[in-house]
Order: structure tokens, then C-alpha cells, then sequence
């Protein structure tokens, strides 16, 4: 083997406030691994397991105070890249035990120089070598606290030469930002390049012109996020790898035989499948959208897709530029929605200039490719391509009108324009175009207008309804690019015309898991003609009902008046960390007696604001004066002095809470423009806390006030604290002018929250302090001074604390319970709303055991499992009659005497299941059996017998009249049989005796007569013939 030596040092990198180095040392050997269309790798079905040896400097350990608490912070940097590396790579690191042998202390020393990470490196490789031996472990690194950075070389696990090259060092070395710095360089180890395109600030020669694939500094685990000057695209990277960083990893891995793992561990997961679609050409300068399709045969994995560019050129920028080759479009980290749209939709509806924040559509004619790579978040990764072909038409395809803030009334006839732009020719080819309408401002289209020749305009009829923020989309058809009208429009619904009206409670419809519900209503614009059926969908993390009580994700209501009627809305209280979603709540029309309300009626749709309480919303305000962003939804107070009102919670629900402002007692205000990136863990929230990035100092007590609260109600509230100098702030927190809650004590450049030693897998809300309102609705939060260096703080937020509400939550598959007699079997789920304060006993019984049986009488459910779903199965009993499909209804029903008191009043619940009939009706008939193929008797009366038996099922019953045709020679019993839809199959027995007479008249033969007897017979059975 050829000695490595290094080809190249890069130049230092700013990250957080301070300069750090983080350089890359490749390896001559190292092979060229990009990123290649239709390269598509997976993984999944097993952890690769790497073995991974760690040193610490004197440095490091000091700063934890001693060699077990550095070696602890060892196994949790560990875990958190397990954590990253697990389900992004299935890579599993082992940590080498060698007790505290690596783990360096004042009173021994160490071997490394500490000011110098190059240097650090080969003493690393030396140290590993000899107190671990290269045979033991699969790679090194080095642990250093102080502000230089990470050096690491590339590609080189598994060489036992250069497998402990690796260093990552920081000030503050814990924390999201650490465990990202380590990825990053370890990530180099195992062989991946730099990806961002900028060459700013110290981006500039450390970009790797064979990856540069994400725009400016890139967000990915290798970009340079937050250290390209203007060209970043965010303050640091998000903690997940771009598809050219898993390529060159997977790569190496499969072709280089010492970078195999040294074991594996099967997983017993399937690997999920995924399909980017079709390739296809588009106009230039048009925004345009990519669906994925993936499965995954492991049921309850969730998929997430992540779409990205691959496409390289040279370095450039922001603002990007349409009319170069090279990356045009960022990485956003993946969810769970398979589509993406290019530029982002929200960005694209506010008509916001992307090119400056990291995506531009391309003005020339060129291809673009896109990779879209699928998780399962167990490890199982895949991906799929996609080749999309611009061209230059010299125009964009665009809507052209509705293109202003215009009303029109609703069932109006409008017209729609659009650019054609040479579409309909130069390889695009597009004939037709469907016109589709948003009354949400474009977050979504479910309103499908029509489907038109692609020639620049359309008049037709809209809908009556109400939408304050309409918006027009022109979709090409069997394509896809497509534009969206500029700004919002009005609809106005006609009230003397026929429509479905649709008024929310306070104008939206908001729900909170396990606590408050929602409504709104639907009425009816005119008389109808008679019933009018219409079909409510939920989204997913909804149910709704139309009596308050039986709620399901699928419910109809029957309008045959202009009545309103109301439809109740309420989250389901599931177990997920998820955070606030937006959920929709359909409408349709699904059967009309009245011909002013058909079937293509348009219905407005609901949407719906899902808060999670495992993550819930906040009202956060943020202090930092400096440049820089706040947490979504946040309020940003310049000097802390301003007052603000209505403020809104960070999942963007309007609240009638005010904030007062900042009152300062015994000090005054210094200082409110000091920069302190956290360096620290950020715990999981509803939305990133990452824009908590300065702070405000203040020498004396400073009360927060809130109102406009509920009044006497308890709220969580989270204190914020961040300082930038050298010694550390103790301040204490009261509440409402009481004694000391807690004391905060802030070490520099590191977020405290409350009282809590912060970490990235706890929420947010673990670390809630809580406290009461007044009688006025007034809370206020006080920070004082602890020990003379004054108060810092970054932000201060507070919450509702909502009380669950008991209830019993069904969860239908698919919406609907269907079973059939052919034995087949559904499932629904049952769980509590709230935890019980003992257990809860739920009886479950079937309204009918001849077409339905369920497989359990009863649930119990503790104050442990209580949100854990129990799963019920419904199978369908077979009869052989023909009888339809039949509904079932299961009832559910709280067991007073067993459960907990709190439950004692909940209704019962109905679930309706459809059992479907496997009988069909054959050809109406009776079939006649003769004991031994005759039937024979004497005048010394001896009997015989044959029997009758339909051929089919009857829907009511059949009388068949028997009669002998010679009463004098043989009688009959029974002269009459009656048959029923249930006893249609089973034979009936016709007896026949011989009579004697005093003739001397030889055997005589006479005939019996079966026949129908039509008037008290099914109707189907009356043309059947006699038989004898």
C-alpha cells in the first residue's frame, strides 16, 4: 500500500461566534466517489457495526470536572451520532472500553498538542495503535475543548494507518452543535466530501468542486451552515446527511474491504421502495412539483422524502442565479409528505425573492436532476432519480388572471388566463391544463374547476361559496410544472342561490390533543327538494362527529332544510411527538334528491390547527436585539420596552394575550445588543428553537408581565437565560410577586430553560415551571440578580395548561368496519382521551351474534396504558339466507361499577359495521327425492315416503300445496309445506299411505301432485312448474 499523505489543509471556518478550524486532510488514495444519477443504493436490513475508539485531551476533561464525567459525556456523544447514524447510514457505533485509559486528566497529562489539530491527529493514530491496537478498533478520534474546530482525513476507516485521524474540538463540547461538528467529522472518516457551492467567508477553499451540490453554504451534516458569510442559508446544519454524503459513505463501504464493518446486526426491517416518477420536460422560470411514491412492508414505520438537486457547476453564491449550470435548489430536511414544490410553496405564494434564500428556478434551457431518497427511521434507506429537461420558451408559464385582489360573487361566471408560453410545443407538449381552486391561500387545491384546452383561457362557473383567500392554480395535465395566482381573491357566497354554506366558531377551527374541541356549522343557501347527503372526511389527526358524541374520521349528514347544523371537531390524543399540524377537513356531496344541489356541488373545506401535547404551543417572546431571526411565530421586542397584543402562539393560532412589556426595578437597561449563540443542547420543540440566538442584559429585576389570560388558570412558562461573559450570572425567578421558584445559573455561550441541565431527545415541555394566573388575568414573571452580574435572558414564553377531557376514542381502519360472511375480519382501535385516575373498564358487544362477533367483551385500560390502542376484531357470521349486506352496530359502554369515576357519565359509543351477504339468489325451484328412486305402497296401508326441498332461498315464504291424484288408492301428510328464507334448504317429508278397497283391480298407480301455491308464495316461485 502507497503511503497517504495529505492534499489539501482548508482554511479556517466561523461557526457559532468565535473562529474555529475545521480542516480535511485527503488521502492520495482516496478513489473520486460522487454522487451518481441512478446510482440508487439501500440499506436497512442490518447495522453495519463500526468499532469507534475516543480520546480525550486534559482540556476536555477538565471541563467536565472529572475523567467518569468526561467519559459519560463520551457515551453521550456517542449515542447522539448513533442516533444520527443509525437511521440515515445503519451504521451502529461501538465504543471501545478502555475504561478511562483515553480518557486524559490534569494530574497525568496527555500526549497531544493541544493548540494544533493537525498535529493531534498522528498523535491520536499513535496513541490508538498502542493502547487499543489497530486490530481492535475501526476508527479514531480525538475529544478537545477549545474554539479550533475539526480536522479529519478522509476515507480512511478501517486503515490501520490512518483510522484514528480524526479531531473535533469546541469550547463547549456538548450540545446539538458539538454532536453535529463530530458528525461532520467523522462523517469525512468514513468518506464524505464537502457539499456546499459558496466559497465566502471560510466556505472559501473548502469546497469540494466534485459534491458542491447544495446552493451557499449548504444545511446538511457537510455543509458549512452559518460560516459562508451571506451566502448561508441557515446558522448551523441540520442534523441529517444529503444524499451525496450517503453515496460516498455507502460506496466506500461496499468497495473498499477495510472499510467493511467489523459485524452486523440484523434489524428484521424491510428495506422501503420508492419511485421519483416520470421524466419529463418543463418550461423555464415556472415553479413545478415532484411526488415520490414509496411502501414500506413494515407496518407502523413512518416514511420520510427528502428531495434533492444533483446537479454540479461552479461555485456560486447568493443570490442564486437561474441562468448558470450548478445547484439551484437547497436541501430541506425530509417529512412526511411526498411531495416537494419548487421553489417552497409558502415562499412561492408570498412571493418571496428565493433566489436570495437558496432556491431559483432556472431561466435557460437545461437538465435538472433530483434524487429523492426515502427513511423509514429504522435504518432502512433507498432512493430513486428523476431527469427534468427545461426549456426556454422566452416566457414563463404563468396565471395571468384572477392576478389581483379582486372579489367576485360566488356561482359568478368568470374567466381564467394564463401564458401558454410554448408549452403546447418545444418538446413540452402540453394539450390540456386543469384550472383548480385554494380557499386556504394556496396551501392547498381540493377544488378541481375543470380540465381545459391548454390555450391561454377559460370562463366558467364558480363555486358559491365563501373564501376570503382564494386562489387560482393552472396545472398542466400529465405534467409537472404549474403557476398560482399572485396574490389572494374573494368569493363571496350568493345566499338566494343554491350553495352550502360553512361558518366556523370565531372564524377557525382549532383543536388540542386530549383537551378543547371545536365546531362550526353547515347550512343549506335554499329550500331543497328533498334529502341532501353530504360526506365529512378528516385528516388523520382528527375525528368528527355529527351528535358530539360517536366520532369518527368519516361521518354524514343529512341537510333537507336551511337549518345549520353543526359538526364537532377534536384531535386525537395519540402518544406521537409531532408537534402542531394543519389537518383538513373535507366535504362532499355524495347523494341528492334535489336537483339544485347535485353531486358536483363544491363544499368549502375546514382547515383545522392540531396542537400536540407532547410538543404544545407557546407564546414566546424573543429577546435579542442583534440581526438574526426569532422562533417562528415569536414576538421580537426591540429594547424590551414595547408592548404588543393578540399575540400568537408558535403554531400560528391567534390568542387574545397581551404582553405588557418589561418593567425595571433597582437597574436599569445596559446592554441589549450582546451576541451569544448557544452552543448548547436545544430540546425538542413544536417549532426550532435554534433563533433563540442572542440575549439582553440587565442590571437590576425585570417583571414580564402577560394578560388577557384566563384568569385563576394555570400556565407552564419557560425562562429563557443566555450569557456572552466571562463570569457566570446567577438569577433568580419569581412568579407574581412570590418567593424564589428557582435559581438559573448560566454558563457562558450555553441556553439554560428554567432550572433544567438541558438535552436534545427531552421535549421542551419536560422542563415547564408552572404558575397561576391572577383573578385579573395577569401573570408576571420576575428576574432578579443572584449575585451581582446582573440578568440575561434570551426569551420568555408561556402556555395555557389544558386539563384533558375523559373520553373513549375509536379508530376505525380505513374509516369504516367491514366484514362479510364469508368470515373475514376488520380491527378497530379503542383508547382513553385522558389518564384515569384507576382503571377503566370498556364492555364491547355485538346488536346482532348471527352477522357479527367481536373478539373481546371487554377493555381494560390503567393509568399506564391508558393511550396505548387496543385493538378489537369484528368478524363477520355467515347464514344462509339472502339477506343484503347487514349493519351491526358494536357497543361500547363504560362499566360503572369497575371503573373510574371520572368515566361513570360517558355515553355509550356506537360503532357501525356492514356485514356483507355471500348468498345469492340461484333459480326458484324445489327439487323432490323418492326413497329408492320410487315410491310404492299396499291396500294393507303400508307407507312410503320421498321428500321436498327448494332449490334457492326465498325472500319470504314458500307453501307448496300436495295433493294425491286418487284419494281412493294412497293419501299424503302433510297436504301442505311450508318453506322460510331460513328453513329453505332443509328437506320436508310428504308420507304416502296406501288404501285398501274391496275391488279385485291389480297394482294401480296413481299420481301425488307437488305444486307452488301462488298466493301464499314469494313471488319468484309462482312460475315454477308443478312436478308429479
Amino acid at each position: 500500500m502507497r503511503r497517504h499523505s495529505p492534499r489539501r489543509i482548508h482554511k479556517i471556518r466561523k461557526l457559532e461566534t468565535q473562529a474555529r478550524r475545521r480542516l480535511l486532510f485527503e488521502p492520495l488514495e482516496d478513489r473520486l466517489l460522487l454522487a451518481t444519477i441512478n446510482n440508487n443504493l439501500d440499506v436497512g436490513t442490518e447495522l453495519r457495526n463500526y468499532r469507534i475508539a475516543v480520546a480525550t485531551t486534559v482540556e476536555y476533561t477538565t471541563f467536565f470536572g472529572s475523567e467518569a464525567a468526561a467519559l459519560a459525556a463520551v457515551q453521550d456523544t456517542i449515542a447522539s451520532l448513533n442516533a444520527i447514524f443509525e437511521p440515515e447510514l445503519a451504521i451502529h457505533l461501538d465504543l471501545v472500553d478502555t475504561g478511562t485509559d483515553l480518557i486524559f486528566s490534569a494530574a497525568e497529562g496527555d500526549s497531544f498538542t493541544g493548540s494544533n489539530l493537525s498535529t493531534m491527529l498522528g498523535q491520536n493514530q499513535t496513541l490508538m495503535n498502542t493502547v487499543v491496537q489497530a486490530a481492535n478498533y475501526d476508527v479514531g478520534h480525538v475529544f478537545h475543548q477549545a474554539n479550533l474546530g475539526g480536522l479529519a482525513s478522509l476515507g480512511v476507516v478501517g486503515d490501520d494507518s490512518f483510522q484514528a485521524r480524526g479531531a473535533s474540538s469546541s469550547s463547549t463540547p456538548a450540545g446539538t452543535s458539538w454532536v453535529g461538528l463530530v458528525a461532520h467529522e467523522l462523517a469525512h472518516q468514513f468518506g464524505a466530501r464537502h457539499t456546499f457551492n459558496s466559497v465566502s467567508g471560510f466556505c472559501n477553499g473548502n469546497r469540494s468542486s466534485t459534491t458542491a451540490y447544495e446552493p451557499g453554504s449548504g444545511s446538511t451534516i457537510m455543509s458549512y451552515a452559518g460560516s459562508c458569510n451571506a451566502d448561508n442559508l441557515q446558522s448551523r446544519e441540520d442534523l441529517y446527511f444529503h444524499a451525496d454524503s450517503f453515496e460516498a459513505i455507502e460506496n466506500r463501504i461496499r468497495t473498499v474491504a477495510v472499510a467493511a464493518p467489523n459485524s452486523t446486526t440484523a434489524l428484521g426491517n424491510a428495506i422501503p421502495t420508492v419511485s421519483a416518477g416520470l421524466d419529463y420536460h418543463i418550461p423555464a422560470n415556472t415553479p413545478f412539483e415532484l411526488t415520490a411514491t414509496g411502501a414500506d412492508a413494515d407496518t407502523g414505520d413512518t416514511l420520510t422524502y427528502t428531495w434533492e438537486q444533483l446537479d454540479l457547476g461552479g461555485s456560486h453564491g447568493l443570490p442564486l442565479d437561474g441562468g448558470v449550470s450548478g445547484p439551484l435548489f437547497r436541501s430541506f430536511e425530509g417529512t412526511t409528505d411526498a411531495t416537494r414544490t419548487f421553489p417552497r410553496l409558502t415562499d412561492l405564494l408570498a412571493n418571496v425573492n428565493t433566489a436570495a434564500i437558496g432556491e431559483v428556478l432556472p431561466t435557460i434551457s437545461r437538465d435538472l436532476n433530483f434524487r429523492v431518497t426515502v427513511r423509514d427511521q429504522q435504518g432502512g434507506v433507498n432512493s430513486d432519480d428523476v431527469l427534468l429537461t427545461t426549456h426556454n420558451t422566452g416566457a414563463a408559464f404563468a396565471v395571468t388572471a384572477p392576478n389581483t385582489a379582486v372579489s367576485w360573487l360566488g356561482g359568478s361566471t368568470q374567466t381564467i388566463t394564463w401564458n401558454v408560453a410554448g408549452t403546447t410545443a418545444n418538446g413540452i407538449n402540453t394539450s390540456d391544463v386543469e384550472i383548480l381552486l385554494s380557499t386556504d391561500g394556496g396551501l392547498t387545491f381540493p377544488h378541481s374547476l375543470g380540465v381545459t384546452p391548454n390555450d391561454g383561457s377559460h370562463t366558467l362557473a364558480m363555486p358559491n361559496i365563501n373564501a376570503a383567500s382564494a386562489r387560482i392554480k393552472v396545472a398542466a395535465v400529465g405534467n409537472v410544472y404549474f403557476d398560482v395566482s399572485d396574490v389572494n381573491f374573494t368569493l363571496t357566497a350568493d345566499g338566494s342561490a343554491p350553495g352550502v354554506s360553512l361558518v366556523e366558531t370565531a372564524g377557525s377551527t382549532a383543536v388540542y390533543e386530549g383537551a378543547t374541541t371545536d365546531s362550526y356549522t353547515l347550512a343549506l343557501n335554499t329550500a331543497p327538494a328533498g334529502d341532501v347527503q353530504v360526506a365529512i372526511s378528516a385528516g388523520a389527526e382528527i375525528q368528527v362527529s355529527v351528535d358530539g358524541v360517536n366520532f369518527s374520521g368519516v361521518q354524514t349528514l343529512t341537510l333537507n332544510s336551511t337549518t345549520p347544523q353543526t359538526v364537532f371537531v377534536r384531535a386525537i390524543n395519540d402518544a406521537d411527538i409531532e408537534g402542531s399540524q394543519l389537518e383538513t377537513i373535507t366535504h362532499t356531496i355524495v347523494s341528492s334528491t334535489s336537483a339544485s344541489y347535485p353531486t358536483s356541488t363544491l363544499v368549502n373545506l375546514v382547515t383545522v390547527n392540531v396542537a400536540d401535547d407532547e410538543l404544545p404551543p407557546l407564546i414566546g417572546i424573543d429577546f435579542d436585539n442583534s440581526a438574526g431571526g426569532s422562533p417562528q411565530n415569536w414576538q421580537r421586542l426591540s429594547f424590551l420596552t414595547n408592548a404588543a397584543t393578540n399575540l400568537t402562539r408558535d403554531d400560528g393560532v391567534a390568542t387574545t394575550v397581551d404582553f405588557d412589556g418589561v418593567n425595571i426595578t433597582g437597574g436599569s437597561l445596559s446592554n441589549t445588543t450582546q451576541g451569544a449563540t448557544n452552543s448548547g443542547d436545544l430540546p425538542i420543540h413544536n417549532v426550532s428553537l435554534s433563533e433563540i440566538d442572542g440575549t439582553s442584559w440587565f442590571s437590576g429585576s425585570m417583571d414580564f408581565v402577560f394578560d388577557g389570560l384566563s384568569p385563576n388558570t394555570s400556565y407552564g412558562f419557560f425562562v429563557f437565560g443566555l450569557d456572552n461573559f466571562i463570569g457566570n450570572i446567577v438569577q433568580n425567578i419569581s412568579v407574581n410577586g412570590g418567593p424564589t421558584l428557582f435559581t438559573q445559573t448560566l454558563t457562558a455561550g450555553v441556553l439554560a430553560i428554567n432550572d433544567a441541565t438541558l438535552n436534545n431527545t427531552d421535549r421542551l415541555v419536560q422542563y415547564e415551571q408552572v404558575a397561576t394566573s391572577t383573578a385579573g388575568g395577569v401573570l408576571t414573571i420576575r428576574a432578579t440578580a443572584g449575585n451581582g452580574n446582573g440578568v440575561a435572558l434570551a426569551g420568555i414564553a408561556i402556555r395555557e395548561i389544558y386539563t384533558p377531557v375523559p373520553a373513549v376514542t375509536v379508530i376505525q381502519t380505513n374509516n369504516s368496519t367491514l366484514v362479510s360472511e364469508t368470515g373475514t375480519t376488520d380491527t378497530f382501535t379503542v383508547m382513553l382521551n385522558a389518564a384515569p385516575a384507576s382503571d377503566v373498564v370498556v364492555d364491547v358487544s355485538s346488536s346482532d351474534t348471527g352477522e357479527a362477533t367481536v373478539s373481546a367483551s371487554s377493555l381494560t385500560f390503567t393509568p399506564a396504558n391508558w393511550n396505548t390502542p387496543q385493538t378489537i376484531t369484528v368478524t363477520g357470521v355467515n347464514d344462509p339466507v339472502i339477506d343484503g349486506d347487514q349493519n351491526v352496530s358494536i357497543n361500547l359502554s363504560i362499566n360503572d361499577a369497575a371503573s373510574d369515576n371520572q368515566y361513570d357519565p360517558l355515553p355509550d359509543l356506537t360503532i357501525d359495521v356492514v356485514n356483507a351477504d355471500d348468498d345469492t339468489a340461484g333459480t326458484p325451484g324445489f327439487t323432490i327425492v323418492q326413497s329408492d328412486g320410487t315410491t310404492a305402497v299396499n291396500e294393507s296401508g303400508s307407507t312410503d315416503t320421498f321428500t321436498v326441498v327448494l332449490d334457492s332461498a326465498p325472500l319470504t315464504d314458500v307453501v307448496i300445496d300436495v295433493s294425491s291424484g286418487d284419494t281412493g288408492e294412497a293419501t299424503v301428510s302433510p297436504v301442505q309445506l311450508t318453506f322460510t328464507s331460513t328453513n329453505w334448504n332443509t328437506p320436508q317429508t310428504v308420507t304416502v299411505t296406501g288404501v285398501d278397497d274391496p275391488s279385485v283391480d291389480g297394482d294401480q298407480s296413481t299420481t301425488v301432485t307437488v305444486s307452488i301455491n301462488d298466493a301464499l308464495s314469494d313471488n319468484a316461485f309462482d312460475p315454477v312448474a308443478d312436478q308429479t
